[in-house]
């Protein structure tokens, strides 16, 4: 298996069924879950850092020399640059737009609906299958929808995805507070949740 990162921080999270522990090496593939109240924060080699916040599950892949950071449920925010990290949702894969420091927030709503946020710099998010890409400036974000489909050929492994799900690419909102906005609405972020959402440079 090959390291992928080494847990900096961590409350009331596991990974593979076991306790999650700061010094801890993590290995591709490797899931992350973290309960009420808990969260993760992984140094990612090569550079780069991320955060899995609370009531959410998180892996961290690698492919083509890159690690990518996919979020299965909640949300997770991540710090990228030129390093080789990026995130990913199905097939989209989220990056810095011009390799300067910037920092995503994923979330998913439910099973096949995401959002990708801007919170520091600019990312770029291109999706494989439809080849579709869009620029988020600060305080920007996209909505996601993700599909389920039959991959054609080799196109799955040229993507550098599984070939189950393809993800769909939706308005940019004016800004990332319209994901809070939305999750408010429906009673889905606890206190901390939300001050995590509005700045994750105010972790301890």
């Amino acid at each position: 298996m090959q390291p992928v990162g080494s847990v900096v921080s961590s409350h009331a999270a596991t990974v593979g069924g076991s306790s999650l522990t700061p010094g801890r090496t993590l290995f591709a593939g490797d899931l992350i879950t973290t309960g009420p109240g808990g969260s993760a924060q992984i140094a990612v080699s090569g550079g780069g850092v991320l955060r899995v916040t609370e009531r959410s599950q998180a892996r961290l892949v690698r492919e083509a020399g890159r690690t990518r950071l996919e979020v299965l449920a909640g949300s997770a925010w991540f710090c990228l640059s030129d390093k080789p990290l990026e995130g990913g949702m199905a097939d989209a894969v989220v990056r810095s737009l011009d390799g300067r420091e910037a920092v995503a927030t994923l979330t998913m709503k439910g099973t096949d609906q995401g959002v990708i946020a801007a919170e520091k710099g600019q990312l770029i998010v291109t999706t494989g299958r439809e080849g579709k890409s869009v620029t988020l400036r600060e305080g920007q974000c996209v909505e996601v929808t993700l599909r389920s489909v039959k991959p054609v050929g080799g196109e799955a492994a040229e993507a550098g995805w599984s070939g189950t799900r393809i993800a769909i690419l939706g308005a940019v909102m004016a800004t990332a507070m319209s994901v809070i906005a939305l999750q408010v609405n429906e009673g889905g972020l606890t206190d901390q949740e939300k001050e995590n959402a509005v700045s994750p440079f105010r972790f301890p």
